[in-house]
C-alpha cells in the first residue's frame, strides 16, 4: 500500500511540475529486418527502444532464403519491415505479402541509394541473376552508410514519431563514428589504388569504387551461376597473366574452386564475411569491414598491387 501511495505522490508532483513521465513497461518498437546489417543499423538508431532481428543470420546467402513458417510469424508481430530491395531479396515481398499485416512499415533501403550497374538492356534468366534495377551489394559500400541510416531512421520515425529527437542524434552518433572508421579503412587500404582484383560474385563495385580498386572479372560466369570448367580455364589464365593482385571471395560461397586457383597461379586468396555474424569475429558493421579491409591490406601488401 506504502508503495502504490508512494508511486501515485510520485506522478502527482510530476505532473504539477510540468514533466513528462517515463513509460512503465513501455514495449520497444519490434524490427524484422531482411539482412542483420540493417538489424543492427535499427538497433543503433533505437537504443532500447527498438528490438531488430534478421531473417538472414550467420554465413547465408541472401539471393536464396527459404521462406519458414516462423518467419511469417515475425513479420506478422513486427511494426516495421527493412528490405534490401533491388530485387536481391524478391522473398522479402513474399514474407511481407504473408504476413498479413496491415499496419507493417516497410522500409525499402535501396530507395536511397544511386544504383551502380543498372542494365541497358531487357533482363532474362538467360543473364543469369543479373538484376534489372543494378547491382544490389550497396551495403558493402561504407559511403552508403548515411543513405542507409536515413531510409531506417524515417521507417522508424514512422511508428514513433515522438522519439524523433533522440532517435536522430543517435543516427548522427552512429554515422560519425562510422566514417571516423571509414575514413582509417581509406588510408589503409590507399597504397593500393588501383590494384586489379578478382571476385567470386559480382558484389564489390560499390567498395571497388570507394577504395578505388578495379574489379576484373567473377569465378562466376554470370551472376548466380557457378563456375564451368571453360570459364575456370579462362580465369586460370588471367590470374597467371600477372596482373591480377588476389582473389577476394564471398564468405558463403564453396572455396574448392578458388582455393585451386590460388594455389595453381599463386594470386593469394581472401575470403570475407558480408554480413553482419557471417563469422564470429563479424559482430558488427564496423567490425566486419574491419575484417575485410585488413585481409585485403594484408594481401595486397604481401603479393603487392598489380596495377594495370
Amino acid at each position: 500500500m506504502k508503495t502504490t501511495r508512494g508511486i501515485l505522490l510520485t506522478v502527482c508532483l510530476l505532473t504539477l511540475a510540468g514533466l513528462s513521465l517515463p513509460a512503465f513497461g513501455a514495449t520497444p518498437i519490434r524490427v524484422v529486418a531482411a539482412i542483420p546489417d540493417f538489424a543492427a543499423i535499427a538497433e543503433a538508431i533505437g537504443g532500447g527502444d527498438v528490438n531488430a532481428e534478421s531473417i538472414i543470420v550467420g554465413n547465408r546467402d541472401v539471393h536464396a532464403v527459404e521462406l519458414l513458417p516462423s518467419f511469417f510469424m515475425r513479420i506478422r508481430k513486427a511494426q516495421v519491415y527493412i528490405k534490401v530491395g533491388m530485387d536481391l531479396d524478391l522473398w522479402s515481398q513474399q514474407l511481407i505479402d504473408g504476413s498479413r499485416n496491415a499496419r507493417l512499415v516497410v522500409v525499402d533501403v535501396s530507395s536511397r541509394i544511386t544504383p551502380l550497374e543498372v542494365p541497358t538492356f531487357k533482363v532474362d534468366r538467360s543473364y543469369g541473376d543479373l538484376h534489372r534495377f543494378g547491382n544490389p551489394h550497396y551495403w558493402l559500400d561504407p559511403a552508403a552508410t548515411r543513405p542507409m541510416v536515413e531510409a531506417i531512421l524515417a521507417g522508424l520515425l514512422a511508428v514513433a514519431p515522438d522519439k524523433a529527437g533522440a532517435f536522430r542524434a543517435n543516427a548522427e552518433a552512429y554515422i560519425a563514428a562510422f566514417e571516423a572508421k571509414s575514413a582509417r579503412w581509406r588510408e589503409r587500404l590507399a597504397p593500393h589504388k588501383g590494384a586489379r582484383l578478382v571476385s567470386f560474385h559480382r558484389s564489390w563495385p560499390y567498395f571497388g569504387r570507394h577504395f578505388e580498386l578495379e574489379f576484373v572479372g567473377e569465378l562466376e560466369p554470370k551472376p548466380g551461376v557457378p563456375p564451368t570448367p571453360t570459364h575456370i580455364a579462362a580465369m586460370q589464365e588471367l590470374l597467371r597473366s600477372g596482373t591480377v593482385a588476389a582473389i577476394l571471395m564471398e564468405s558463403y560461397f564453396d572455396d574448392r574452386v578458388p582455393q585451386m586457383l590460388a594455389r595453381t597461379t599463386g594470386v593469394p586468396l581472401v575470403k570475407v564475411p558480408v554480413l553482419v555474424g557471417a563469422e564470429p569475429a563479424a559482430t558488427t558493421r564496423e567490425a566486419m569491414f574491419e575484417l575485410i579491409v585488413e585481409g585485403l591490406a594484408n594481401a595486397l601488401q604481401r603479393g603487392g598491387s598489380m596495377a594495370p
